[in-house]
């Protein structure tokens, strides 16, 4: 509303009339400012007669300055004390003290609260004693005594001792902290975790109650971890609050969940920290929020700073006190980092894409025939693509389908997949596969790619190609990476070409597989381009177990490793053969296959390219 003076002493009149003392006081006021101080006085006198405090003091005022007299003065204290008095009881009494030693109790808490933590609690590497990263991927638990090793460390330690074997790290060595020899198996791992618990090692307790939550036994892994938090375990506090908060194996309970956060942040847990600004701030309360984004922040947690930005671009966060948890939070990361953790981090990377890339596929990207089931022919000749839904078959289903309709004098046969009419010309045909590409059918948009290349538009095919690779077909990444490898439509450029083979290697493309291997074999790295020329060759490309038998005379596979590319190589040619496709085949050589034996019916095959 607008401002009203007269509305504003209506309403306080009539609040004051009402017996409420704050409207009287506020009258009291009005009339002071006005000069009538005996009016003023009266209301004074009157809201002090019901015990409220700034009247009196108001009063205790003007007789100090010679206002009112010391009876006028006498008679108000008298009134204000009787006013007080009336109100108490030892209930009362007992519960105001009980509250003053709560807000003490509360303050002394906040004080421990909010005091800034001297570290992280995942602590220090107990080899390089450089504190840990909060990222839990980069530092291991070592099983056989608990004790904290950073990546660096423990890829130093695999280095110096072990190996890696099948993409796995192998340590054959004695652990760096207990001098006790690496356990080497899980059951190894679980058997020195128990043999800790049994000592009462929070941490292993800890463990066992995470693998207890990991299969979804919530009751166990709650009592897992409060024992654990019983012996002081930081981690557990915070697990403990996260079963609180969620409900799961205990009822859900604020009150808990707030408790073991702030046991958690007290122990220097960054996670805890944040989430009790989370809750600070649903309630309202900013500036407690704010403390534990702050706190967090300074312990390296890169959500809480984040959300203290957000903080600062809505003036919620001073610009100078977010530039200091800035600074904060860089030495802290700064602090976790070191040449042979930035080494390790980038190796273990590297064993990881190995491990994914060197692992062989089930089958070949051309998967198997979803009719006779067998698995497809490498040779894109001996298969076909439906153009009206884009599905591929191996030739002697095509066959033994066409000759089914022949039979049956089934002139205007319908797809077995998608139940449409078959295209009976070309000009249907493409007509059919504009249709899937313009559904985004990946299929077919490499297939026009492809027609593309053949025209020698390069360019165009290149964008087909990438459109068809991002939708996840895995010949494109291939075609992608020939081209790039080539320079047809791009520059030439190694880094690409790798990167679409390798995608499609572990696709189970076997030419990009073999693409791969001969580009290491060529730079000098044999063993991962013999790796690779071997799984190609298990998939059953022939130019893989040629090059392997030209290499073997050389050395550089051994009599047991060329034996098993023969033996894999045979079997995976073996598996794509049926008496039906057989029966194609020959047809084919013999001119007498129905697509060639009735031209003028036409066809609704389309045979995909081979590049």
């Amino acid at each position: 509303v607008e401002k009203d003076e007269k509305k504003e002493i209506y309403h306080l009149e009539q609040a004051a009339i009402g017996g409420n003392a704050l409207a009287r006081h506020n009258l009291g006021c009005e009339e002071g400012s006005k000069g009538r101080i005996e009016r003023a006085m009266k209301h004074f006198i009157i809201a002090a007669s019901h015990g409220l405090d700034e009247s009196i003091d108001m009063l205790k005022g003007w007789y100090a300055d010679g206002h009112i007299n010391k009876e006028i003065y006498d008679k108000a204290c008298n009134l204000y004390q009787a006013a007080v008095d009336v109100r108490k009881s030892p209930q009362r009494e007992a519960a105001k003290r009980a509250k003053q030693i709560s807000s003490d109790e509360q303050k002394q808490r906040d004080e421990i609260l909010f005091k800034q933590p001297s570290s992280c609690h995942v602590g220090d590497c107990s080899i390089c004693l450089l504190p840990l990263p909060l990222d839990v991927t980069r530092y291991e638990m070592i099983a056989c005594c608990g004790k904290p090793v950073c990546g660096g460390c423990l890829y130093a330690s695999v280095m110096r001792d072990g190996e890696v074997r099948d993409g796995e790290v192998a340590l054959d060595s004695k652990c760096p902290s207990c001098e006790q020899r690496f356990p080497q198996s899980q059951a190894d791992r679980d058997l020195h975790r128990m043999r800790r618990a049994e000592a009462n090692d929070a941490a292993a307790i800890l463990e066992i109650g995470t693998g207890c939550f990991m299969k979804e036994d919530y009751s166990s892994a709650f009592d897992y971890w409060t024992k654990a938090a019983k012996l002081g375990d930081i981690e557990a506090h915070y697990n403990l609050s996260s079963l609180y908060y969620e409900g799961k194996g205990v009822e859900k309970d604020e009150s808990k969940f707030v408790y073991h956060c702030e046991e958690a942040a007290i122990g220097g847990h960054p996670l805890a920290r944040r989430n009790l600004g989370a809750h600070e701030k649903d309630n309202q309360n900013t500036e407690r929020a704010n403390k534990h984004f702050t706190i967090a922040a300074s312990l390296g947690d890169d959500e809480s700073l984040k959300l203290l930005e957000e903080g600062c671009e809505s003036g919620r966060v001073k610009k100078d006190d977010f530039a200091a948890v800035v600074r904060a939070h860089k030495a802290a990361v700064d602090a976790t980092k070191s040449p042979q953790r930035e080494f390790a981090s980038v190796a273990l990377q590297q064993l990881e894409h190995d491990k994914l890339l060197f692992k062989r596929p089930e089958c070949s990207h051309l998967e198997d025939c979803p009719i006779c089931l067998l698995p497809m022919d490498l040779d894109n000749e001996k298969n076909g693509m439906l153009a009206c839904c884009s599905k591929l078959l191996c030739d002697g289903c095509m066959m033994a389908k066409k000759i089914s309709e022949e039979e049956r004098s089934d002139t205007d046969g319908k797809c077995p997949f998608c139940r449409q009419p078959c295209p009976k010309n070309e000009v249907e045909m493409k007509k059919n596969i504009k249709k899937r590409v313009d559904a985004n059918d990946p299929f077919a948009i490499r297939e026009k790619g492809l027609r593309c290349y053949e025209k020698g538009d390069h360019v165009t095919a290149l964008e087909l190609w990438t459109k068809a690779a991002n939708l996840g077909d895995i010949d494109a990444h291939f075609r992608l990476g020939k081209a790039y490898s080539l320079g047809e439509g791009v520059e030439k450029d190694v880094n690409k070409q790798t990167y679409y083979y390798e995608i499609a290697a572990i696709g189970g493309h076997p030419s990009a597989r073999f693409n791969l291997g001969a580009h290491d074999f060529n730079s000098g790295n044999i063993d991962r381009g013999v790796k690779h020329i071997m799984i190609s060759a298990s998939h059953g490309h022939d130019l893989s177990i040629q090059t392997i038998k030209q290499i073997y005379p050389l050395g550089y596979v051994t009599k047991e490793e060329f034996a098993a590319a023969l033996r894999a190589h045979k079997a995976a040619v073996d598996a794509t053969k049926s008496i039906q496709r057989e029966a194609s085949a020959e047809a084919q050589r013999n001119k007498t296959w129905p697509y060639v034996f009735h031209p003028d019916k036409g066809s609704h095959i389309s045979h995909p390219r081979n590049f």
